[in-house]
């Protein structure tokens, strides 16, 4: 989601083949969480604390600034543990040691730079990031200039598996080749054959709204010198929904790949074909799964006088309710973060709010 330094965001978001979790597995999965018996099993191991809010004004290229929400990402590697957040970028050791840190503009204006891009940012927002083990890369993905005409993608790929800042080659690409769109809430999909983005693109000034999908070669991304040759992109992806995310495949197998796009009350599932590169042309008419409906969420507590709700503290506090985002023709429940600092009202990401069946 698209925010500002003073928090406030201005648009709520809208395989017989082993993947990163099947849908079958992932319901196994909240069945089991879901359970008392799991919950007292469940212990942390090795943790240690990362980024806080307070910390980014002093980050290298944050020019005294923090970002909420911090839409939280981070990615594990063989050697290190890489943090993305919408004001910065960690690399961690296994035990917690601090590698690096930098602001997440500065991350990718040093990318960019190691890459001869010829382009800075300075209002990036939406990380992502990814290890694969397969080639042994990092691959993180963010948005900037939110709500102009040159919204874009910016993508970025380590020369190796070491995720310090200096290994990155960043690259953009603009969300919207006709203007007249600006790109939000982008997702990040990768299987042996290539990357894959989508966002939610909403009209600069009038008009509706669309989803955009993008394609970029492995094997350009993996090059001795790495490029985003070969790239492709769907503007206005055909089927009504958004927030089109593309599975992340641990099995190394390429296209065909499984989708799900949000639609109103159910998720639509279909496939990135196998001649996605070569036709640019992805379909979500697929088949749908049934959504159930399901109350608000009681009221969270915390240590201390006040709940979560109350908003005369002087310290940040959060509240989740399940509300209504509406994305274009998508309406569906969703969990709106909410947070309040000093007795002001911001809101956070918005992400899908549902219940096993």
């Amino acid at each position: 989601m698209k925010m500002n330094n003073t928090g406030v965001a201005p648009r709520a978001e809208g395989d017989s083949r082993r993947r990163a979790l099947s849908r079958g597995a992932l319901l196994a999965l909240f069945f089991v969480l879901s359970t008392p018996a799991a919950f007292s099993q469940f212990t942390i191991g090795r943790n240690f604390t990362g980024t806080s809010l307070s910390q980014e004004p002093g980050l290298p290229g944050s020019g005294g600034s923090e970002s909420i929400p911090p839409d939280t990402m981070g990615a594990v590697g063989p050697n290190n543990i890489a943090e993305m957040l919408n004001g910065s970028f960690a690399v961690y050791s296994k035990t917690g040691a601090v590698q690096s840190h930098v602001a997440l503009k500065s991350f990718w204006n040093t990318a960019f730079s190691n890459s001869g891009a010829g382009t800075t940012t300075s209002s990036v927002f939406d990380p992502r990031i990814l290890y694969d083990p397969f080639s042994n890369r990092w691959y993180a993905t963010a948005l900037d200039n939110g709500g102009n005409a040159n919204s874009r993608f910016l993508v970025a790929v380590t020369t190796d598996g070491n995720p310090s800042p200096a290994n990155w080659r960043g690259f953009t690409i603009k969300s919207d080749p006709t203007s007249t769109r600006w790109a939000d809430y982008d997702t990040i999909g990768l299987d042996a054959s290539g990357l894959f983005i989508s966002a939610n693109m909403f009209a600069i000034s009038s008009g509706s709204s669309a989803v955009n999908f993008v394609g970029i070669p492995k094997s350009s991304l993996t090059a001795a010198t790495p490029s985003i040759s070969g790239m492709v992109m769907q503007q206005g992806v055909s089927g009504s929904g958004g927030s089109l995310q593309t599975a992340v495949d641990l099995s190394n197998s390429g296209l065909p790949d499984p989708i799900l796009l949000a639609s109103s009350g159910h998720v639509k599932r279909d496939d990135v074909p196998a001649n996605f590169f070569t036709s640019a042309t992805l379909s979500t008419s697929g088949p749908s799964i049934a959504l159930p409906s399901f109350p608000s969420a009681p009221q969270a507590h915390q240590p201390g006088s006040n709940d979560i709700s109350t908003p005369a503290t002087r310290e940040p506090r959060a509240m989740s309710s399940c509300k209504t985002a509406t994305f274009g023709a998508l309406t569906r429940s969703a969990l709106t973060a909410e947070r309040r600092f000093n007795g002001s009202r911001s809101i956070g990401r918005t992400m899908s709010c549902s219940k096993a069946a």
